[in-house]
């Protein structure tokens, strides 16, 4: 690094909404987050802004301050990091660098929240252990061991918990079922804390005080309104605290950076770019990197121009947390339920959204959360492309051989899935939805593969990976001009697709005009689209358990099959609701009362 003045540097000590949000600032921040995925979450790697990961203990911390080309270190670890926070006190009083610590406002609550507080975890699972019902532990993976010697905390207790496979290994260390876990990206809204809430009927929700940025007044409203306790956990008290440590808000913490000598301002303040064309309306359309994405948006903008040829319509593209994410940890599980990357793959575009940097974005719709953005709504769903999910076989495969010769018995007869055996070939997918009911439709085996589209043709036709064929959706395929690849379509009412599977959702802005998408919106895709979302939002399709649901439109009314599915009980309940289309909304909802009560009553239904 440079010696001259104005050249030197902050270390940003991350891991929080605050911490990523100082360092989008662009002053000349070196970031450090304990994990892989904290660095996913910040954009780092630019002139100004350098993004270090891996856990730092004081030595290193030491050994890094002393280099001398930091003006000061910045705390913007989770308030009930003290150990951390310690760590990061002592290397400055080493080193003799300035510290700034970010102190979050506590939570405030009225005489409408029933809340108790405790001061430690001994005494909330003292609490719990005196009570009875069911509770959801919002408090991460970590602290769970807690609660652990509560007598019957496997039936009571839920985990939501941060969908990694070190976190998914802890809870199924501690004892936790898969089916007591919510495996999940936040930010969680109200209405998402209350589908949880619901979903586990959970009397009483525990949580840190992660303050207004942790989302606890969303968790305290969701409370209110399922009429639950919540179980709060008091924030440590401060240890070692120096009377030279200056503390105050992310703001605060802003001007005292500023205010450091040797800080050079950079890009500080840079704000997004306002965009003027004369007459001419600019249409600025946002979409994943992958080839799949964009072959999507375009066909978006290409039905747009068909209609509106005076628009000028540019394609933004960008690298999303789900993208990085699946290139750091390709062979994670990456899933509870098939869920968890939803929110990943469309975070960014929603930002963009935000900040007028797009106008509009498109998605796959079963990428996106089930808990629709009242600032973001979907604004146009397109005509469905083909939802079904199909066989794709190696392409030097012979027509003679064992696959071959069983997919053309499949083809011919017309029987369904229980007429051939493919109980000797292994399925290349990673989909709990499809994996569960490949087993007992098909009787194969599956072997997890990630990847986009192409990526996995690759490594079946390599011959490298140990599955015979790969079951994709069929939409993806035909987008891409690789139709031909398709050997076999599932019926839908065999292998149920997922939510919304082949339909793509324009998101926009609340409040602004999009009626230049009337002749992109397909309202009986929207239908069909409203019932599918509805049933798997409502048995928990955010959640560990596989859900599928299909709709079909005949006659006005809209027929809709749906699937519950648990792997470790047994349960693998379908059940079928025809009901007027103006209403499918409901429709949905009220299948997925039908399927859940028959369960609850001890029934495991296979229509």
């Amino acid at each position: 690094m440079k010696k001259h003045d104005e050249s030197k540097k902050i270390l940003l000590m991350g891991g929080t909404t605050e911490g990523r949000e100082l360092f989008d600032t662009g002053l000349p921040f070196v970031y450090s987050t304990a994990t892989e995925y904290g660095a996913v979450l910040v954009e780092g790697g630019d002139d100004e802004g350098t993004v270090i990961s891996g856990r730092m203990d004081g030595p290193r911390m030491i050994e890094l301050l002393k280099t001398g080309e930091f003006a000061g270190v910045i705390d913007a670890t989770h308030p009930y990091a003290s150990e951390v926070k310690l760590n990061i006190q002592r290397a400055c009083e080493t080193a003799g660098v300035p510290l700034f610590r970010i102190l979050r406002p506590a939570t405030s609550f009225g005489p409408e929240d029933d809340v108790i507080v405790t001061n430690s975890w001994e005494e909330a699972a003292s609490y719990l252990e005196r009570t009875a019902g069911n509770a959801l532990l919002t408090i991460g993976s970590k602290e769970l061991h807690n609660f652990v010697n509560i007598p019957d905390f496997k039936t009571r207790l839920y985990a939501r918990i941060l969908p990694f496979p070190e976190s998914e290994a802890i809870c199924a260390k501690l004892g936790f079922s898969p089916s007591n876990i919510i495996a999940e990206f936040g930010p969680f809204s109200e209405s998402a804390n209350l589908s949880h809430l619901e979903r586990t009927r959970a009397g009483i929700l525990v949580t840190k005080d992660g303050g207004q940025e942790g989302g606890v007044p969303e968790k305290l409203s969701a409370a209110r309104k399922h009429g639950a306790k919540v179980l709060m956990i008091a924030r440590p008290s401060p240890r070692d605290q120096g009377s030279d440590i200056s503390s105050g808000s992310a703001a605060d913490a802003l001007s005292w950076a500023v205010s450091l000598p040797g800080v050079g301002r950079g890009t500080f303040g840079r704000s997004s770019r306002v965009r003027t064309a004369g007459h001419t309306r600019i249409i600025r359309v946002g979409s994943r990197e992958s080839i799949l994405a964009v072959a999507q948006a375009k066909s978006v903008m290409e039905s747009i121009s068909r209609s509106h040829p005076e628009f000028d319509l540019e394609l933004v593209t960008m690298k999303t947390k789900g993208d990085r994410f699946s290139a750091l940890f390709p062979a994670s599980g990456m899933s509870a339920g098939g869920q968890i990357v939803k929110g990943m793959f469309v975070k960014e575009l929603e930002s963009a959204l935000l900040d007028g940097s797009i106008d509009l974005a498109v998605h796959s719709l079963k990428d996106m959360s089930l808990v629709e953005n009242p600032d973001l709504p979907i604004v146009a769903y397109t005509e469905r492309e083909d939802p079904r999910d199909v066989i794709i076989t190696r392409a030097a495969a012979g027509e003679a051989s064992p696959l071959a010769r069983a997919l053309d018995g499949l083809i011919h007869r017309s029987a369904g899935l229980s007429s051939v055996d493919l109980s000797g070939f292994v399925a290349g997918c990673s989909s709990p939805r499809r994996r569960v009911q490949l087993r007992r439709a098909a009787g194969c085996k599956t072997s997890p593969v990630r990847g986009n589209v192409i990526t996995r043709l690759e490594r079946l036709d390599s011959g490298e990976w140990d599955f015979d064929f790969l079951v994709l959706a069929a939409a993806g395929l035909i987008r891409l001009g690789m139709r031909d690849r398709i050997d076999y379509y599932f019926p839908a009412d065999e292998i149920i697709p997922a939510a919304g599977q082949g339909v793509l959702a324009c998101q926009g802005r609340a409040g602004e005009d999009y009626g230049y998408l009337s002749s992109v919106n397909d309202p009986i895709a929207s239908a069909r689209a409203a019932s599918e979302r509805a049933f798997a939002s409502a048995t928990g399709g955010g959640c560990s358990s596989p859900v599928a649901a299909y709709a079909e439109e005949d006659g006005g009314e809209i027929i809709l099959i749906g699937l519950y599915a648990d792997e470790e009980s047994g349960i693998y309940s379908r059940g079928r609701m025809r009901g007027p289309i103006e209403r499918a909304g409901e429709l949905g909802e009220r299948l997925a009362v039908k399927i859940m009560s028959s369960i609850d009553d001890g029934g495991c239904k296979d229509e």
